[in-house]
């Protein structure tokens, strides 16, 4: 019983404090900048929110039981998380600066016209949702060689640090809050990242360097779907024409850039190939 009490009350601490952090810019907006304003941001990062926690819910379910079958052996362990983190987002950062790009005419398409305040909002949550999906991983490798305290300091560090840089910047605006939200997410991910290396030896500037390859990635493949929404006039049109121009120069990208993520991608396909085939 105080094995699982141990253990439970990390847990469920570090839930809460994410919970705290996710949650502290609703509440501030509303308190500090009127329900107006919440309205906006509240449809603003519907998009970018339903993808972290589809994404966050299938990776949780599919890394955990792998890493805790390799806690044994630290080095497949950290050869299988690295390429966990690096193929996950590369995979998440495109949908998410895709997301960015095509919010100007998605947003208008899905919920009517008068929300042209939430496409900022959406915009910047999906890049501050990036970071989010890059540290999924994170915690199922700190639970997996028993690490639930230092995913609780984690989670502490993030949170205090999140509330406490929207609590300052909060009163001057809702664009400022949301780039103080980006930068309080960058530090949680950075903090996060760093556990992660100490616990597996080193390697995390190399794997940081490696997420940052395919942030630019992505962002050549959004800027190249935002040129391509401007110039066509059909909103419907513009952005299945923006979507596959955008995917098509990432997918140059990754297999000129990126060889983990254009092997993983390749056996995705020839998985999917032989499933169809049979």
């Amino acid at each position: 019983m105080r094995t699982i009490l141990v253990y439970g009350s990390a847990i469920s601490g570090t839930t809460l404090l994410d919970q705290v952090g996710t949650l502290s810019p609703s509440f501030l907006i509303g308190s500090l900048l009127g329900p107006r304003t919440l309205g906006f941001y509240s449809v603003g990062v519907r998009l970018p929110a339903t993808f972290i926690e589809l994404f966050a819910t299938v990776m949780s379910s599919v890394s955990l039981p792998v890493f805790a079958k390799l806690k044994t052996d630290k080095e497949r362990l950290g050869a299988a998380y690295r390429r966990s983190v690096v193929t996950g987002s590369a995979m998440t950062t495109l949908m998410l600066l895709m997301l960015a790009a095509l919010a100007p005419a998605l947003l208008p398409l899905l919920f009517g016209e008068g929300w042209e305040p939430a496409i900022i909002v959406a915009q910047i949550g999906a890049a501050s949702a990036a970071f989010t999906t890059a540290k999924c991983f994170d915690r199922n490798l700190r639970l997996a060689l028993g690490g639930q305290r230092v995913d609780l300091v984690v989670s502490l560090i993030g949170c205090t640090f999140t509330v406490a840089i929207l609590v300052i910047v909060g009163r001057h605006g809702l664009v400022p809050l949301l780039l103080a939200q980006l930068a309080a997410e960058g530090v949680w991910w950075a903090t996060s990242l760093t556990a992660c290396s100490r616990m597996l030896g080193g390697g995390g500037l190399r794997l940081a360097l490696q997420v940052g390859r395919n942030a630019v990635l992505a962002l050549f493949a959004a800027a190249t779907a935002h040129l391509v929404l401007e110039r066509v006039a059909d909103p419907w049109t513009g952005i299945f024409a923006a979507s596959a121009a955008g995917l098509a120069v990432w997918l140059v990208l990754v297999a000129i850039t990126a060889p983990i993520v254009r092997e993983e991608l390749w056996r995705g396909v020839r998985g999917a190939l032989s499933r169809w085939r049979t």
